[in-house]
C-alpha cells in the first residue's frame, strides 16, 4: 500500500507541475483511511461521507485538478495505526496530542468545535475543575484521546468506560451505568439522533467547555511527502474557504 501513497502523491505533483512521474493505475485505491460513527463529521452511511470526509475529499480533488482520492473506513484504532505504519497516505479528524504529533504531521484546522461532558437530564453533576469528577466514570470509545484525564485516572479518581463506538457510550449513559461522556457538542447531538432509542431529552450537556477542538488531517512522519502533500493540503484548503465553499459545506451537513 505505500507503493498506492506514493503513486497518488506522484499524480498530485504531476497534477500541479512538480514531479514528472508517471500516473499510477492503482494510484486511487483506499489513500485514505477514516473511522466510523462519529457524526456529522465522518460515518459511511452520512452524506458523502460526513463533514469533514466531504472537506477533506473536495480538498484532495483540487490538490489533483478534479482526480478524486479514495476514502476507506476501517475502526478507529486499525485505521490509525496502518496510517501510522504509511499504509495510507493519511487519516482524519483527529485533535493534536503529545503522541500523535510524534508520529504524524498535521495539517491546518479544518474544523473546530467545543469539547463538553453529556450527562443524564436528572443528573446533579456540576464541572469547575478535575476534583468534581471524583468518583464518576467517563465513558470514551476506544482509541479517542483520553490524555485530559489521565492525571485523574492514575489517582484512581474517576474510572473510564471503553467502548468501540459513541453510541455505545450514550446507551451506557441512558442506562445509567456511566456518568459522563466527553465529546464535540455537535457529535454528540448527532449521535444521540442516530439512535431511535434515545432521547435527546434524557440528557443535557455541562456549560464549562472541556477545551476547543481543532480537528486536522495526519500523515505518518515515515511518507517522505508528507510535508509536502499537506502545505498544498493547507493551500487548497485556504482558497476553499476563502472562496466560501467550507462554510457552503458546513451549512449543507448541519442544516
Amino acid at each position: 500500500m505505500m507503493e498506492k501513497v506514493r503513486s497518488w502523491l506522484a499524480c498530485v505533483f504531476v497534477a500541479i507541475g512538480l514531479w514528472a512521474a508517471p500516473m499510477s493505475a492503482t494510484a486511487f485505491q483506499n489513500e485514505l483511511v477514516t473511522g466510523p460513527n462519529y457524526p456529522p463529521f465522518t460515518g459511511p452511511e452520512l452524506r458523502n461521507g460526513g463533514l469533514v470526509t466531504d472537506i477533506v475529499q473536495r480538498t484532495f480533488e483540487e490538490m489533483a485538478k478534479g482526480k478524486p482520492i479514495s476514502i476507506a473506513f476501517a475502526p478507529w484504532t486499525r485505521g490509525y495505526q496502518l496510517a501510522m505504519e504509511g499504509r495510507y497516505l493519511g487519516t482524519f479528524p483527529y485533535i493534536r496530542t503529545p503522541d500523535r504529533e510524534e508520529a504524524f504531521h498535521y495539517s491546518d484546522p479544518i474544523v473546530t468545535g467545543h469539547e463538553r461532558f453529556f450527562v443524564l437530564a436528572g443528573s446533579s453533576i456540576v464541572f469547575e475543575s478535575g476534583m468534581d469528577l471524583q468518583g464518576f466514570r467517563i465513558c470514551s470509545p476506544m482509541g479517542y484521546d483520553q490524555t485530559r484525564f489521565l492525571s485523574l485516572i492514575d489517582a484512581n479518581l474517576v474510572a473510564i468506560d471503553e467502548p468501540s463506538d459513541l453510541i455505545d457510550c450514550f446507551r451506557l449513559l441512558a442506562a445509567g451505568r456511566t456518568d459522563l461522556v466527553p465529546i464535540i457538542e455537535q457529535v454528540g447531538l448527532y449521535t444521540i439522533a442516530q439512535d431511535p432509542d434515545l432521547n435527546i431529552a434524557d440528557f443535557r450537556i455541562l456549560e464549562r467547555s472541556l477545551r476547543v477542538s481543532t480537528l486536522h488531517l495526519i500523515i505518518s512522519r515515515k511518507i517522505p511527502e508528507a510535508q509536502t502533500a499537506l502545505t498544498l493540503f493547507n493551500e487548497k484548503l485556504r482558497d476553499l474557504r476563502d472562496a466560501g465553499i467550507i462554510d457552503q459545506i458546513i451549512h449543507q451537513h448541519l442544516n
